[in-house]
């Protein structure tokens, strides 16, 4: 009965192909020129002062994680040349700066630096990344073909490219992924059955966020827990407002 109203309400829309929406920031243009208000009498002509030159301060130096350790239980943490290891798997480290303005160590595989295995929090103590979040995303799939799908976190170490995982659910099939961290993700969607469909929708995921992603013969239908439709353009994910952070 859900997937009969959720294919209504997409019924009405074709599916089109969307690109994937890249915001563009607009560069602000501050000028100030200073003028010296010549006296009375004063016949000489005004000069233009300088702006005063800052000097630039020192680097910013490297974040240093000298001294850092696992407990034992979790496994085997080496550095070696600047290059560390968990369990002989390539890692990285990094600081993580929440919403609330808390800086968290986070230790990930190099190939998903977005994905913590392991977290230290500011008091010193480390838990499972897994035990951290609560967000989700599930896709389900209720076509007669195949649907293809990959999803990626935007939020990787600076001069990575975001992990698109692309995966392939079969008919009537369902994925789910859950424990996810916070933050920007995208989900792109294509599948055949009359034309080619090409989707994407970008979200913010909150810690306690839980997608849902339906794909009907007419399109991909969006919800979330915490979101109430209002209307069957709410739920199409080519203009709901769920997707576009």
């Amino acid at each position: 009965m859900f997937v009969a109203a959720v294919a209504l309400s997409l019924a009405c829309n074709a599916p089109t192909a969307l690109a994937p929406t890249q915001g563009s920031d607009s560069a602000e243009q501050l000028a100030s020129r200073v003028q010296p208000t010549a006296a009375p009498g004063d016949l000489q002509q005004p000069t233009q002062l300088r702006a005063t030159e800052v000097p630039e301060g020192p680097p910013t130096p490297t974040p240093s994680f000298e001294g850092i350790a696992l407990p034992e239980q979790f496994g085997e943490l080496i550095e070696q040349n600047g290059q560390w290891t968990f369990n002989s798997q390539p890692v990285v480290l990094t600081h993580h700066t929440n919403p609330d303005g808390t800086v968290e160590l986070w230790l990930s595989l190099a190939a998903s630096p977005a994905w913590p295995l392991f977290v230290q929090h500011e008091d010193g103590a480390w838990v499972l990344g897994v035990e951290e979040w609560m967000g989700e995303i599930t896709i389900v799939n209720t076509n007669e073909v195949p649907l293809q799908f990959g999803v990626a976190n935007f939020d990787t170490v600076q001069g990575q490219d975001p992990n698109l995982s692309r995966q392939e659910l079969a008919a009537f099939e369902i994925s789910s992924f859950s424990a996810l961290p916070p933050g920007n993700y995208q989900i792109v969607f294509s599948f055949n059955i009359d034309i080619p469909v090409e989707l994407s929708c970008e979200i913010e995921l909150q810690n306690d966020s839980h997608y849902q992603f339906v794909a009907v013969p007419e399109g991909i239908a969006v919800m979330e827990e915490a979101f109430i439709p209002q209307s069957a353009s709410d739920m199409d994910l080519r203009t709901s407002p769920l997707c576009g952070y």
